[in-house]
């Protein structure tokens, strides 16, 4: 039963970074369903165990937070909003853990991550094929694929890169099915740089370098014919697709100074100074979560993750949201040196993707923290690493 359950969630991670391509009726989107009958199948899978692994802090951290987001409706000043987001912040929490509670050993880590992979490049893959069809999205010289919002589709991509080179380095390569994902993944890395550059979002310039700099890094030490050799492959399929992007595409990344000096970006400046002065008015418990939408024109979102936090949940709400980052940080420096560059750099495209972003209730946000989680346990320093029972409290530490 545990491998029936696993096969869902692994389904159900892999349609997250193309959620909004496909609906079923009323029920929402294809994530949706896969992440309902996920659910169903470990809430079967918990009664048959008896048991429970004890939660470790980030998820305990997690609980308060999604607890106050609840007490947040007392004093909401947009209580419909907030019990809606009250019920996907749930929503999130329970996935993040079936996802964290399934991964029994490494090898189903790395089926996760592959899982997300795999699903990023049925984005890459659209987008490109709109590109080749020129079917743009919003204006001339922006492509984006799977119906997904440009800026989010960068962030969804980068996070992809350090997963991807991770899983290229250390997968097995004794068989043609390992060799196979070898290349995928190998090839993912230029594909989702070109991709990304299509969107002509100009935060892909940002989202992008922490992965391409885990990349470098994670080469230190290697031999110096398999460093040339990788860089050499890397750069070139880099150069190679990014010389096939459209100029009036580049055009507009290039805006990038001339937007920040005009105070634009894309009208996100004016939607932070109103959660400012909402802040103001309501320093110490804020809005009410989700309430931020009965304060704009357009019912629009603040367009960065932590003054949405701060503005809807107050200091208060605020502090525990940046205790759960803390948790996830300091868990990103106890693992051993492969797994700690490649969840900082994770966790570091998230936070420039949250500058412009409203993301703290998203699936890839909750998807990313579980796999910085899961990567402590997995891929834990030599000196704090323990074996799967002992660090899912399942046997005595004895043994």
């Amino acid at each position: 039963m545990h491998a029936a359950v696993t096969m869902l969630t692994l389904a159900f991670v892999f349609s997250v970074p193309w959620e909004s391509a496909v609906t079923v009726g009323q029920i929402g989107t294809l994530a949706r369903v896969m992440g309902m009958a996920a659910a169903g199948g470990w809430i079967l899978l918990a009664l048959v165990r008896r048991s429970c692994q004890r939660p470790p802090p980030f998820f305990l951290a997690s609980a308060v937070f999604v607890l106050w987001n609840c007490l947040s409706y007392f004093w909401s000043l947009g209580k419909d909003e907030t019990l809606m987001q009250i019920q996907t912040y749930v929503q999130l929490l329970v996935m993040s853990w079936i996802v964290y509670d399934l991964a029994a050993d490494e090898r189903d880590y790395r089926r996760f991550l592959m899982a997300y992979v795999i699903g990023c490049y049925v984005v890459v893959v659209d987008t490109i094929l709109n590109f080749l069809r020129g079917e743009f999205a919003v204006e001339p010289g922006r492509y984006v694929g799977a119906n997904v919002n440009a800026v989010e589709m960068v962030v969804i991509l980068s996070l992809g890169i350090p997963i991807a080179w991770f899983l290229a380095l250390n997968s097995p390569r004794d068989s043609l099915h390992n060799k196979v994902g070898l290349v995928l993944h190998l090839g993912y890395i230029p594909l989702a740089v070109f991709a990304s550059f299509l969107t002509g979002s100009r935060t892909a310039l940002f989202t992008l370098l922490p992965g391409i700099v885990y990349l470098f890094s994670s080469m230190r030490l290697m031999a110096w014919r398999t460093k040339f050799i990788l860089g050499m492959l890397v750069i070139g399929s880099i150069y190679a697709v990014s010389t096939q992007i459209p100029g009036v595409t580049m055009s507009r990344l290039m805006t990038i100074g001339e937007s920040v000096a005009d105070r634009d970006l894309g009208g996100r400046v004016d939607l932070w100074e109103r959660s400012i002065e909402l802040i103001r008015e309501y320093p110490l418990l804020g809005v009410g979560s989700g309430a931020f939408k009965d304060y704009t024109v357009y019912g629009s979102v603040v367009h960065n993750t932590f003054l949405s936090v701060f503005c809807e949940l107050g200091l208060i709400g605020f502090a525990i949201y940046m205790a759960m980052l803390a948790i996830l940080g300091r868990e990103g420096f106890r693992q051993s040196r492969c797994g700690q560059h490649r969840s900082l750099a994770m966790l570091a495209i998230w936070a420039l993707g949250s500058l412009s972003l409203t993301w703290e209730l998203t699936k890839v946000t909750w998807l990313t923290f579980t796999f910085v989680l899961l990567a402590t346990e997995w891929l834990a320093a030599p000196a704090e690493r323990l074996s799967g029972k002992q660090l899912r409290g399942d046997g005595d530490e004895s043994e």
